[in-house]
């Protein structure tokens, strides 16, 4: 809820906004200063602040006294370069967009900002990652020797996930209206809202005392150094990683192309009811057929942690399964997405990231035919070797 209090920025760097006209074409350029107006700092990647193409007609440039011609001394290649940069906006937004930024300033990591929104961030994780591992453990405990069932209950978490993320994109857009900065307050103010309700939901549920190990960091400890718990947690750190830099940039991505912040709710709810809920629903016979997959990972994550946790630790290897998806990955998978968008692009980074994945899935792949393949030839030496009666 404090990131909703952050103040905003101070200005600090002078830009200027203009609607250029070049071929039947406008577009709408900020650039850092007056002074970028001039060949060569025109063309310089410290000059250009943000392009955008309106529209594929100049009726807009006509209908607004500032649009602006590109100086005579620019030449073609220099235009060209900038305009390679540009992303498509609709006409609506350009024109809000010219009000809005006219004599404006541009920001570049402010101070205050960046350190507010750090430890906001880092408060709501460690929260949320406590939260997670104990609350996965309290319903293993529940469901006593059924754990295979945690998926159905893992399945209303997805659903309440999708609905509401939509409803949250609906009303940000609803009291964002036709603002070109966005407004975050009525998600904020929601979530406050549902937090409350399910502390008071909590309190109503009956739950056993665990089992405490007496050694837990021998139990722990002496399981993680296992090859095959090592390698599994080495494929949920590339989930993690993949996760961090698709959960957390899709939406950056789809900013840049001028996405509303109801289609911004609509990709997680198509995410919820079209990727995690069919495979939550039937996570039993998928997990026994097919093995684990994204839509089912978090529950087979979680289960296959309760499987191999020594009595008493089993809160304690689901945080560590769960920590190094949504800590290590996640963490690395932000630090990887914002240096490719930044060097690279949106487009450019989600191909790779989308090759990278495609890779390692095939190897997986391969991995657990071979696995298979020494379990069934296992399998068969046993009963050659047992007593015919």
């Amino acid at each position: 809820m404090g990131m909703n209090f952050i103040p905003q920025p101070s200005p600090t760097n002078s830009s200027n906004s203009s609607l250029f006209c070049r071929e039947n074409s406008s577009y709408l350029i900020q650039l850092q200063t007056d002074n970028c107006r001039t060949e060569p700092p025109f063309c310089g990647a410290d000059c250009l602040s943000s392009c955008y193409r309106c529209q594929p007609d100049a009726a807009i440039c006509a209908k607004t006294k500032n649009s602006d011609q590109f100086p005579m001394n620019i030449s073609s290649a220099c235009e060209e370069q900038v305009l390679l940069k540009c992303q498509n906006g609709s006409a609506e937004w350009c024109s809000n967009s010219l009000e809005d930024f006219g004599g404006t300033s541009t920001i570049e990591n402010p101070l205050l900002q960046l350190c507010l929104m750090s430890l906001f961030t880092a408060i709501i994780y460690m929260c949320m990652g406590s939260t997670a591992s104990l609350s996965d453990a309290a319903c293993f405990s529940m469901l006593e020797d059924k754990p295979h069932l945690y998926g159905k209950q893992r399945m209303w978490g997805t659903i309440g996930w999708g609905s509401f993320a939509l409803l949250a994109g609906y009303l940000n857009q609803v009291v964002t209206g036709t603002s070109s900065t966005y407004n975050y307050s009525a998600g904020f103010y929601m979530a406050v809202a549902l937090f409350v309700l399910d502390m008071l939901m909590i309190t109503q549920l009956k739950v056993e005392n665990a089992k405490t190990s007496k050694n837990i960091f021998k139990d722990v400890g002496s399981l993680i150094v296992k090859p095959r718990i090592l390698l599994f947690l080495l494929q949920v750190l590339f989930v993690g990683i993949f996760r961090g830099m698709s959960s957390y940039y899709v939406f950056w991505y789809l900013r840049t192309l001028n996405a509303s912040q109801f289609l911004l709710g609509c990709t997680s709810a198509v995410l919820c009811f079209l990727g995690e809920l069919p495979f939550s629903s039937f996570l039993d016979g998928s997990l026994k057929r097919l093995g684990p997959c994204y839509g089912s990972l978090y529950a087979a994550l979680t289960s296959y942690a309760k499987i191999i946790s020594p009595e008493g630790t089993e809160a304690t290897v689901q945080g560590i399964a769960s920590g190094t998806l949504e800590g290590l990955g996640v963490a690395a998978g932000c630090l990887i997405g914002g240096y490719g968008f930044e060097n690279f692009g949106g487009r450019k980074t989600f191909f790779w990231t989308g090759m990278i994945c495609f890779i390692l899935a095939l190897f997986t792949c391969i991995k657990n035919a071979v696995e298979a393949c020494q379990k069934a030839k296992f399998e068969q030496s046993a009963e050659n070797k047992a007593p015919k009666s």
